[in-house]
Parts: structure tokens; C-alpha cells; sequence
């Protein structure tokens, strides 16, 4: 991971960019334009972007055998920004053509000059919107903040059309809770799809019908790049533009035309957000197709080896789980 120089003229890009994506999050109007020019793109690309790259690759890692077997080579990147989602899949060779679609047109030309420039000749900027993206799959990521309900409404009506839909948010409790929302819209019109992930089920949302979870919502934590810890230019970026560099939480979601080849087995728990550890014990949340969302307790005696694993789960962990009588304790289990 190349670090961009280390001048006052970024850092003023870097700290103004971050204003205009905190007024975006904290209101219902539209936001200043993103993007003055190139550089303004190519200053977040090379850092607010790199944490959405270590994003998509927590969601890619565990799909990319099932995705290079379903053979989607075309994908549109709607939102494109810099066009990080193409970047992870062009990376893993899951992506031969790239069509990019923003509201932003200096953002749609700069995402195919650097696709281009990373080595995928065939990534095209489109002067409007598709409006059927059939035979194709398509790229989400950091969206839902942007869309009005209309264009919502409408985007949701035309991801009908495609074979395979990835969908990348950030973890916070409001933005995860609209894709729960999607999910369960897209679900509903009965397109034909299978959901990949993250939920071991196609039930609705525990997290939308449960009305005790309420205040809870879908997301995990993807594991930060090693340079985030290691150098001086990404603890000065964490500093100065007030990022904590170190939880990068996301929320998912995946769903095909096409079946999962290596199917979730039906009694899995998905483990979400982190579990928390305390004195003896510790404090999970899981999503079941017949428990729906829930949250147990294991105590360590009960297996230290277990304890351990699930102090510090893989991001996305599966699970399987014997529990009491009264389905709050943990009394057996192994991670998938």
C-alpha cells in the first residue's frame, strides 16, 4: 500500500473531505459536492478509500471461491467513487469489464483511468444510469447515505435484473438497518434470489422484526491493514482527520441468482459484531434461522478452548451451538 506525500495541500483535502462526509451523515439534505477535482480523488483514494478496500476484501474472502464458480465477469459499479469495489475484484480476477456509474462525473472518468491504469483495459464511465443490469453483477458500497427514497425505491427495482448483487456499508447502526430494510424489500419481490450473506437464513431480518432488538444492528469488523498500525503518515491521518483507524466496521449483503454451492448449514449461528469478554464469562450475538437474533452467554469452565475462539472470532464467523434449557447459555459448540 503506496502512502501519498505528506504535504499541507493534503491534508486540507483530507480534512475538508471529511467534513463533507460527517455533514452527509448527520442530515437528510444533500451534501456539498465530494469532489473539486482529480486530486481531491486521488487524496481519497489513497486513504479513506483504503479502509473500504480492507472492507471488501473481510466480504470477499469468504464468497470468492462461490463468485470465480458462478462466472460473473461484468460488473457495474454503481457509486463507483474511486471505484474501490472494482479495484478488489479486478484484484482477485473476479472482473473483466467494468461499468461505472456515479452522480459525480469527475468521479466516474478518474475511476476508469485508474482501473485502466491498474491493468483492466475494458472499464467503461457511463453518462446515465443502466436501467436493467441483466447477465451482469452489481457493486454497492457506501451508498445508502446518498440516496434520496425515490432513487432508492428505483435502484431496488432494477437490481432485479442482475445475477449477483454485493452490497458494502459502513457499521453504523442507522446505515445497517436501511441495507436490513433492503434486504428484506429485495427478498420479498421474489426475483429469484439466494442470500450469500451474512444471515444463515432467508427469514426476515431478526433485526427489523424483533422488536426488542430495536436498537441493535447487523455489522462486523473487518481486520485493519498492518500499515495502520505501523506508519507514521496513517497516525498523523488518524489524528488529524479524526478517524480511528483500528475498528473498521461494515455491514453486507450478498445475494445471486445463483445457489451457494458450499450451502450454510441450516442450525449456523452467524456471530455478530464482537462478542465481550468479562470476568468468566462472555457475551455474544448470533443470527439463527429458527432463534433469529439472540444473545448468550458462555462461561469459560464450561470449555476454555471455545472461550478462547470466541474471545476473538474470524470476521464473519459461523457457528454451531448447543444450548441450555432455557436457550440463553452455551453449553457446546465449534466455530465453522
Amino acid at each position: 500500500m503506496s502512502e501519498p506525500d505528506d504535504t499541507p495541500e493534503l491534508w486540507a483535502r483530507l480534512e475538508r473531505l471529511r467534513s463533507v462526509f460527517l455533514a452527509r451523515e448527520s442530515s437528510t439534505t444533500p451534501a456539498p459536492a465530494y469532489w473539486k477535482d482529480d486530486a481531491d480523488l486521488e487524496a481519497y483514494d489513497q486513504t479513506f478509500a483504503r479502509r473500504i478496500a480492507a472492507k471488501w476484501d473481510a466480504v470477499l474472502d469468504p464468497i470468492e471461491d462461490e463468485l470465480r464458480r458462478l462466472g460473473v465477469k461484468s460488473w457495474f459499479d454503481w457509486g463507483c467513487g474511486s471505484a474501490v469495489a472494482s479495484e478488489r475484484l479486478f484484484e482477485r480476477q473476479l472482473l473483466e469489464k467494468s461499468f461505472l456509474w456515479d452522480h459525480s462525473q469527475l468521479a466516474r472518468a478518474y475511476a476508469a483511468r485508474k482501473l485502466k491504469t491498474l491493468g483492466l483495459n475494458d472499464a467503461e464511465a457511463l453518462d446515465r444510469d443502466r436501467v436493467s443490469y441483466a447477465g451482469s453483477g452489481v457493486l454497492l458500497s457506501h451508498v445508502l447515505n446518498e440516496m434520496s427514497p425515490g432513487e432508492m425505491g428505483r435502484l431496488l427495482d432494477r437490481l432485479g435484473t442482475a445475477e449477483v448483487v454485493i452490497w458494502v456499508e459502513a457499521g453504523s447502526r442507522l446505515t445497517s438497518r436501511k441495507l436490513s430494510e433492503c434486504r428484506n424489500i429485495l427478498l420479498r419481490k421474489n426475483w429469484g434470489f439466494h442470500l450469500w450473506s451474512p444471515c444463515p437464513h432467508s427469514a426476515a431480518c431478526g433485526m427489523i422484526t424483533q422488536p426488542e432488538r430495536e436498537q441493535d444492528w447487523c455489522h462486523f469488523f473487518a481486520t485493519a491493514p498492518g500499515e495502520f498500525h505501523q506508519s507514521g503518515f496513517w497516525r498523523e491521518f488518524s489524528r488529524r482527520v479524526g478517524v480511528d483507524l483500528r475498528a473498521l466496521p461494515f455491514s453486507v449483503l450478498v445475494l445471486a441468482k445463483t445457489p451457494r454451492t458450499g450451502s450454510v448449514d441450516a442450525e449456523a449461528h452467524r456471530i455478530v459484531g464482537t462478542p465481550r469478554t468479562y470476568k468468566g464469562y462472555l457475551k455474544l450475538q448470533s443470527c439463527h434461522g429458527r432463534e433469529g437474533v439472540q444473545e448468550y452467554i458462555l462461561p469459560q469452565r464450561v470449555d476454555k478452548k471455545l472461550f478462547k475462539k470466541l474471545s476473538d472470532p474470524p470476521t464473519m464467523s459461523l457457528a454451531s451451538f448447543k444450548l441450555d434449557e432455557e436457550k440463553k447459555k452455551i453449553v457446546a459448540g465449534e466455530l465453522k
